[in-house]
């Protein structure tokens, strides 16, 4: 068992972690909190040295590296808390399972930092439950050679900014269950007849959310990603490694707000004495770090596993329950993180244009991106239990 990490992934964490302190200045981080701007030059900088997309083929913008190292990056990223760039979601389905005009076309522009991609899977009437018991509201119908898609998804991270898009729309609106009906479209966010409307949103300024409606949009039947009604698959296949990450991610968010916390606590004196030297202070500290270690460990192993030929190899139950572990735990250690160690920061902390308090508005998207924690909680047990009762109840009844 080797847990050293290889001398090119050292080296791509260090040329990240220098980009990112480099461009991550007080001035720049006031601008985007303060006045929502949205640095695009920083964008196309991270581009040009394969900071966006590093596990993607030179080819097509990347880098060349595996995807343990892409994960690394963004890492780092959010240990640094920054740069605050844009946001991309779901660029991955269309890299992997799209055809390769895609890569060609689409993909390089989005690793090169020209464009923004965003993945839309939530609607109005939920995010958890994709086509598991209900079918989706967002319909594609084939008229000919083109899908016509109708619609909404909403709470899409960076839909206002985004040029490209993969949409889960339901194809096959009579299949048992609705999942088995799912299919992925790539489309272009200015195709006519999609409407982006932007939603307010309090800790991530350069990567705002929107609302997309699709009032009768025709996309070209090329674009169809992966098989027609095997979305479900090839998304949750995608989200192992996707929920493994934003895991990691958020011990590096919690890495950096311990950073900040250390320094201040050293620094900071109540009392005659530093906020240090309290026992309380040291040990709510020394269990938070310990918890942010093991939450790694778990994320770094799932990660692992992905490039090892995840469900693949390990099988379905496996890999979804490890992955959900991974995110769950790294994103609730997050939060934990940032709820106790805002407390030492007094009344600083309940100022906005403190890093500590961006950072804790931050950490609270990690508990809802890629599945709400209870999701994950009930994805695990029901690797361990099977599906509910009722469930079974409600399949049977469809089938007959």
């Amino acid at each position: 068992m080797d847990f050293e990490l290889s001398e090119e992934q050292k080296a791509i964490m260090k040329a990240a972690e220098e980009f990112a302190v480099k461009e991550t200045t007080p001035e720049l981080l006031d601008k985007v909190w303060k006045e929502g701007y949205i640095p695009w030059d920083v964008l196309k900088k991270a581009g040009e040295l394969g900071f966006i997309c590093p596990h993607w083929k030179e080819e097509h913008g990347g880098a060349g590296l595996d995807r343990m190292s892409a994960a690394l990056v963004a890492y780092v990223f959010a240990r640094v808390g920054g740069p605050p760039m844009p946001a991309n979601f779901a660029q991955d389905i269309p890299y992997y399972y799209g055809p390769d005009w895609m890569k060609e076309e689409i993909c390089v522009k989005v690793a090169r930092g020209e464009v923004v991609h965003c993945g839309m899977f939530t609607e109005p009437a939920g995010g958890s439950d994709l086509g598991v018991t209900r079918y989706l509201d967002t319909k594609a119908v084939l008229d000919g050679n083109e899908w016509v898609i109708n619609g909404t998804k909403t709470f899409i991270t960076s839909a206002p900014l985004a040029r490209y898009g993969a949409v889960l729309c339901q194809t096959d609106p009579k299949a048992v269950p609705p999942y088995r009906g799912l299919t992925w479209i790539e489309v272009d966010m200015k195709t006519p007849g999609i409407e982006v409307t932007p939603l307010p949103e309090v800790g991530w300024p350069q990567s705002p959310f929107g609302q997309v409606t699709f009032d009768n949009v025709r996309v070209p039947k090329e674009n169809t990603i992966g098989e027609i009604n095997r979305g479900f698959y090839l998304g949750m296949e995608f989200l192992n490694e996707a929920r493994a990450t934003i895991g990691l991610v958020s011990c590096g968010a919690a890495r950096g707000i311990l950073d900040l916390t250390i320094k201040y606590v050293k620094e900071r004196k109540v009392f005659g004495r530093p906020i240090s030297d309290y026992n309380h202070v040291r040990f709510t500290i020394a269990d938070l770090l310990c918890k942010v270690e093991a939450a790694e460990l778990l994320c770094l192993k799932v990660l692992w596993m992905c490039q090892k030929g995840g469900e693949k190899v390990f099988g379905r139950d496996e890999m979804r329950r490890y992955s959900s572990m991974a995110k769950l735990l790294g994103s609730e250690v997050l939060v934990e993180t940032a709820n106790k160690c805002i407390r030492f920061f007094g009344g600083y902390g309940f100022t906005t244009d403190q890093p500590i308090t961006r950072r804790w508005l931050a950490s609270l998207a990690n508990v809802i991106i890629e599945g709400v924690s209870d999701l994950h909680r009930d994805g695990i047990a029901r690797t361990i239990f099977g599906p509910y009762e009722f469930e079974k109840m409600l399949m049977a009844r469809a089938r007959s």
